[in-house]
């Protein structure tokens, strides 16, 4: 454990911890008496660091190991609470999807965009010119999609993707269980 709380630890130790754990992002830590956690009763490891705050990991803050003048009913131990700051309850930091990590979020995009290199904007996706839509013979580039269509007398069937020829006259059933039901088309 880590004896010091009310006499030593601090705000800048806890950071050091927060930050240690992957969890730290700017002013969210809270310290707290370590008797409000379950314990195991460890030894007391580390009396009193001397954090300035910007150390990578709590062993290289200033501290004595081994001898120390903490209670042995753990009762000056420290405790850390790593207070996550939701990023994206603020508005607009992803202009489509934002997602909210411990420590820190990232963006996403909507299907039929992809995620800029700025890592925050989204650009559409041309599905037309890429290649990779389902169209039979025309395709059409939509924000965030595409929609086929046919050429000339054409008529695209209901999959909204294949092209059939209309020959004048030419009758079918179309959104039945079976080819012999349907609403009525020419």
């Amino acid at each position: 454990t880590v004896c010091g709380f009310g006499v030593g630890f601090g705000t800048e130790d806890a950071e050091v911890v927060c930050r240690q754990l992957g969890l730290l992002q700017g002013p969210g830590v809270e310290v707290l008496r370590a008797d409000s956690f379950a314990s195991d009763a460890e030894p007391i490891f580390i009396n009193r660091p001397l954090c300035s705050g910007g150390e990578g990991e709590l062993l290289a803050c200033p501290l004595s190991l081994g001898t120390h003048m903490c209670p042995l009913d753990h009762s000056l131990d420290a405790a850390v609470h790593c207070i996550n700051v939701n990023e994206c309850a603020s508005a607009s930091v992803c202009e489509q999807v934002c997602v909210d990590t411990a420590g820190s979020f990232y963006c996403e995009c909507k299907p039929g965009y992809t995620l800029m290199m700025d890592g925050y904007l989204c650009d559409d996706i041309d599905e037309c010119s890429l290649g990779t839509h389902n169209c039979s013979e025309l395709c059409n580039n939509t924000d965030g999609g595409f929609s086929c269509a046919c050429y000339g007398s054409g008529v695209l069937e209901d999959d909204g993707s294949t092209c059939r020829s209309c020959v004048y006259g030419e009758v079918r059933l179309v959104g039945g269980a079976s080819e012999r039901e349907g609403r009525v088309e020419v």
